[in-house]
């Protein structure tokens, strides 16, 4: 992964900015349209890029009907709930020693946040970093406990979010974006690991606030624009961002059982070919991923009797799910499945995988047992 230091300027312009007040809820905007929530992992390597993110909320600040509440765990200071004003953040609570990977920490974050700051619509952001299928929210000191997708079901559940992002690593996937569907609007995630630098929280929040009454949608197109931008225009390549609609979740995964199916009653073709579109399908996350699309794709290509069922599936995403994508990597189209080139990484990580409970009995399950068990 690309993680670069920021440096200790902007540690020293932060502490500088800083504004400490316990407990105080007074600065939140009445009649608030939107609440913004960045759920800040940084008890690990990104500590510095902490720093960063807080500097680029503080240029815009909560105002025009948004707020801003960030929680963050340093590696060298304990956690913080802050609310974030223009150029300068409240202290609203200090936390001591907490561990990121709880589901309590953050289903604790989430509740506050909605208590003391209501609004019309809440976003959720998951800041550090990613593991696919496995989950974010890392933290060192203990012991590197994440947050697992069940965990982060278990911590959001019972609130909705018109947006729910991560801005981490690799949690582009059909497993992340079926478990978190029902709760949220809009998904956005990278399919490729990200840049130490996360999103450009000065560019996202100002256009925020400069378009308070929004859709989600909108938002999520201009967040992937403007990180990929960024990142272009600094030469860094190799990035990925995707937004996703969520109201199509149930019919992918009835066309993916339709695809799975059409595949069962054609194995003795389908075998002859598997290896050669799994050879050709785009990899991330040390082969353990595949791009969803292209395998799809290369499966009805080479299998006719699946075309139609793959034909669906692509026309479903591309004309419904996908909102907006953007990379310059060849050959990635904004979500991937697990599905490890070698099949003893597959034996191996099985029994890990399918301990995610709201994530088994995908298609990834069937798939694999057709492709290697018959």
């Amino acid at each position: 992964m690309n993680r670069k230091l920021f440096g200790i300027i902007a540690i020293l312009v932060v502490v500088a900015l800083a504004v400490p007040a316990v407990f105080n809820y007074a600065h939140a905007s009445s009649n608030a349209n939107r609440t913004v929530m960045v759920y800040m992992a940084a008890d690990n390597n990104l500590n510095d890029y902490a720093y960063k993110d807080l500097n680029e909320m503080m240029n815009v600040g909560s105002q025009n009907g948004i707020n801003i509440v960030v929680f963050i765990d340093y590696s060298n200071d304990g956690a913080y709930y802050y609310y974030i004003n223009h150029g300068s953040y409240t202290t609203l609570k200090s936390l001591g020693e907490v561990n990121t990977g709880d589901y309590n920490t953050l289903r604790s974050f989430v509740s506050r946040a909605v208590s003391n700051y209501p609004a019309n619509h809440y976003a959720l952001i998951i800041r550090d970093h990613g593991g696919a299928r496995m989950g974010a929210a890392r933290d060192d000191t203990n012991n590197g406990d994440h947050l697992t997708l069940d965990e982060i079901v278990s911590a959001i559940s019972g609130y909705h979010f018109d947006l729910l992002g991560f801005d981490a690593c690799l949690m582009g996937t059909i497993e992340v974006y079926r478990t978190l569907a029902p709760y949220a609007d809009v998904l956005v995630l990278s399919e490729q690991t990200e840049p130490g630098y996360g999103r450009p929280y000065d560019d996202v929040l100002g256009y925020l606030v400069n378009n308070p009454s929004t859709t989600a949608a909108d938002r999520a197109k201009n967040i992937v624009d403007y990180y990929y931008n960024r990142y272009q225009n600094a030469g860094i390549s190799g990035v990925t961002l995707g937004a996703f609609d969520t109201a199509y979740a149930n019919e992918l995964k009835q066309k993916l059982d339709d695809f799975v199916y059409d595949v069962a009653n054609n194995r003795g073709t389908y075998r002859y070919y598997k290896d050669r579109i799994r050879y050709y399908t785009t990899d991330f996350f040390y082969d353990l991923q595949a791009d969803l699309m292209l395998y799809v794709y290369l499966s009805g290509y080479f299998v006719s009797e699946v075309s139609d069922t793959a034909n669906a599936i692509i026309d479903l995403y591309f004309n419904h799910i996908l909102i907006n994508f953007k990379t310059d990597i060849k050959y990635a189209y904004g979500m991937s499945i697990f599905y490890p080139s070698d099949y003893r990484d597959y034996n191996n990580l099985a029994d890990q995988y399918n301990s995610l409970q709201r994530s088994q009995n995908t298609v990834r399950d069937d798939l694999l047992y057709y492709l290697e068990n018959y």
